[in-house]
């Protein structure tokens, strides 16, 4: 097999003999490149996010360069259940999430979301960028070599839109979001290899925090936890409306956490 398809398989959704998940079984980690988990190594360590547990969010940043670019009403109006997890945060929402906002305070929190869309089209002129409010100054898109300028001290990045986690694919793995986050100093990342419905995804990323912030178990146990039931019971129990209910979906395993100090390599 061509190494540019490995890094396009959910390696948790294969299936054992026995037809049981991998990701039942087994706890997965990914690197985007070799060069990344040298360069890892050679890093401070992971910080202890119980020391100071501050949230940075972007939601639903707006005007965007593209208007056809769907406005994400339902996460902007349904992130304040996603803040409660946290101590302090600092959110930006509309036309106060801009590049300007992101740049000044990336570096001082050690959580981040960025709820939005990104652009990572391998037909595309431009580099991969996240797209972030449009102001008078600038068209509001974040690149790749904008992420590289920064200096983070994040314990965790969580890219929440569609194929954050794809890119252009080399010899020496992927280029995108991932890997420019990584070098900026991020620790891990919450990223997705498909469409993610936001609906769907923000239901994700309240159970990843329930287990990870109230359960108190590791990242990547509770994001794994949160792709079983996702994934392969295809059931979940909605929190956002006043009424709890059951859903079912049909869907793919599509998140990822990538970690900068890593134990395998997939």
């Amino acid at each position: 097999m061509k190494h540019t398809r490995l890094f396009q398989i959910p390696f948790g959704e294969l299936k054992s003999q026995t037809g049981v998940y991998f990701l039942e079984k087994y706890t997965i980690n990914y690197a985007s490149s070799i060069a990344v988990i040298k360069q890892n190594m050679e890093s401070k360590s992971l910080i202890n996010p119980s020391i100071n547990l501050d949230l940075l969010a972007l939601v639903n940043p707006k005007p965007l360069l593209n208007p056809k670019l769907q406005s994400l009403d339902f996460a902007e109006n349904n992130f304040y259940r996603i803040s409660e997890f946290y101590n302090t945060c600092t959110v930006f929402k509309g036309n106060e999430a801009t590049k300007e906002r992101f740049r000044e305070e990336a570096s001082k929190h050690t959580v981040i979301f960025l709820v939005t869309h990104a652009e990572i089209s391998k037909n595309s002129s431009l580099n991969p960028y996240i797209a972030l409010a449009r102001t008078t100054c600038d068209e509001g898109l974040f690149e790749t070599s904008d992420i590289f300028t920064l200096n983070l001290c994040a314990d965790l990045v969580v890219l929440l839109g569609c194929k954050t986690g794809v890119g252009k694919i080399t010899g020496d793995g992927v280029i995108g979001l991932s890997r420019a986050f990584t070098w900026a100093g991020a620790s891990s990342l919450i990223i997705s290899l498909l469409d993610a419905p936001e609906e769907q995804s923000l239901q994700q990323i309240y159970e990843f925090n329930e287990n990870w912030l109230r359960k108190g178990e590791s990242k990547i146990q509770a994001l794994r936890k949160v792709n079983v039931v996702f994934c392969v019971s295809k059931v979940y129990k909605h929190c956002f409306t006043e009424q709890t209910r059951i859903k079912v979906f049909h869907v793919k395993i599509y998140t990822r956490l990538l970690y900068k100090n890593i134990k395998y390599v997939v």
